[in-house]
């Protein structure tokens, strides 16, 4: 195959490459570098920090400041490379090679970001519009989304201009208009430990968690066998999944901790605080005492939860902390349920040192949360569709993203970007030549058409 022109956008695209911005780092120098580019050609920029001011979110405006506008948005955080074979280039080192670009990123999602910088900021310069253009670039999409919210507020001044929204993810430039919901959720399993040679004197936590993802794994199983399927999507039901699990420390001792890391992908019509409660349902707190504590089953084989059959309908509020910045919280998050073993036959149930009954404990943590996207007007999308050259009939997608919040705005909202998802997150991500120079014609005939009314707004509807 004869190699493509190098596209305009790939020398920003690799300057933003270079940029280690995995989700456990600071993105900052990325977006200070941004901010000052874009200072530097007239550009308004305004960043919204995290709390503790590691990490930005980035909103900048293009073309008149008054007029109704567009928003146009990526991420800034990538995926780890840790532990992944990268045979053509390190990660985030960007290397060009048979018309491709390598590096993490380059697919999710600094290949739109780097056309986009490029296009927008010369048009800005050259051209006026009818219509402005909002650039917003979000932190931590990739751990929960948590970072969108924190500047969904200040566009929300904005919402009387805003015509529609475009989401860059990697559709091959094809337009999505609908996506699953998620949550994320840590179980942690607190147990007793002590020497494996008598188990009966302490409560396995790998043993409780494993009762946990057996019901994990029949809701899941209820949600494949439900007549509430979704077409659109691949699968077409709402998924279940256990991530990672981490427990113990050494063979002959009796697990203390056991983690997991559990998700759910909600179809559009289906809710993201089932997972939490269901779980609720299975462990429900006590009648007595301790408004948390669980009630013991003595059937269940030793060191096991205990199951009930009633919604708590608790819901307080808070936070998982992943070591670099604050979590979105979702309803119910850290709920404790204590949980006391069955006493050992023929001795009196055991109690610590300090004569307190031993408890087992299952805590739950919010790892993020995000709505579905489910966008119905068909005016915007049919349009975006046009400009990118994609078929007409939109996508669903299998994947999350920030859509979904964006939706929130009230503008139509599409999911529209260069790239493939299946480079996305595995060892050389790369971004072919072809699907920028796409992205970047549809730049061109986007900000063209800006000249004229966006069908399906007000303004259209009044020409």
């Amino acid at each position: 195959m004869a190699d493509i022109a190098l596209p305009a956008s790939v020398p920003m695209i690799e300057r933003l490459v270079a940029f280690d911005t995995t989700s456990r780092h600071s993105n900052l120098p990325m977006i200070e570098f941004i901010a000052g580019w874009l200072e530097r050609r007239g550009v308004t920029v305004t960043l919204c920090r995290n709390g503790t001011g590691d990490k930005a979110n980035l909103i900048a405006e293009f073309g008149p400041r008054e007029a109704p506008a567009i928003i146009v948005s990526g991420h800034s955080d990538v995926v780890p490379a840790d532990g992944q074979n990268w045979q053509i280039t390190p990660p985030f080192t960007p290397r060009r090679h048979r018309s491709r670009l390598y590096g993490r990123g380059t697919a999710d999602m600094k290949g739109f970001v780097g056309v986009a910088l490029t296009r927008l900021t010369a048009w800005h310069q050259r051209h006026r519009s009818r219509h402005g253009v909002i650039l917003a670039l979000s932190f931590d999409e990739e751990v929960g989304c948590q970072g969108a919210p924190l500047m969904l507020p200040v566009l929300a001044r904005q919402q009387e201009r805003l015509r529609g929204v475009i989401i860059g993810e990697p559709t091959e430039m094809r337009v999505a208009t609908a996506h699953k919901g998620h949550v994320g959720l840590r179980a942690v399993l607190n147990g007793v430990g002590g020497h494996s040679g008598y188990p009966e004197r302490g409560i396995n936590a790998i043993d409780l968690a494993a009762d946990v993802l057996l019901d994990l794994r029949q809701l899941a199983q209820e949600k494949r066998q439900q007549a509430l399927h979704d077409l659109r999507f691949d699968p077409p039901w709402s998924t279940v999944h256990v991530g990672t699990i981490h427990g113990g420390t050494v063979l002959n001792r009796i697990p203390e901790r056991c983690e997991m890391d559990i998700e759910m992908r909600c179809l559009p019509d289906q809710r993201v605080e089932e997972l939490r409660e269901y779980l609720q349902r299975l462990y429900p707190p006590s009648a007595v005492g301790d408004p948390l504590e669980s009630k013991i089953d003595a059937s269940r084989p030793h060191g096991c939860l205990s199951t009930g059959s009633h919604d708590t309908g608790s819901h307080d509020t808070g936070s998982h902390d992943t070591g670099s910045h604050s979590t979105a919280s979702l309803p119910g998050a850290c709920a404790s349920f204590p949980i006391e073993p069955p006493s050992p036959a023929g001795s009196a149930t055991d109690t610590t040192q300090a004569g307190r009954t031993q408890r087992g404990a299952l805590k739950l943590e919010s790892l993020g949360h995000y709505p579905a996207l489910d966008e119905r007007r068909r005016e915007f999308p049919r349009w975006i569709a046009d400009l990118a050259g994609s078929p007409a009939q939109p996508m669903a997608l299998g994947f999350g993203c920030e859509a979904g919040l964006f939706a929130q705005l009230g503008a139509p909202t599409v999911i529209c970007g260069p790239g493939s998802i299946h480079q996305a997150h595995r060892p050389d991500e790369y971004i072919t030549f072809e699907q920028v120079i796409q992205c970047e014609q549809f730049f061109t005939r986007l900000l063209a058409a800006l000249a004229f009314p966006i069908p399906g707004s007000a303004e259209a509807e009044c020409t």
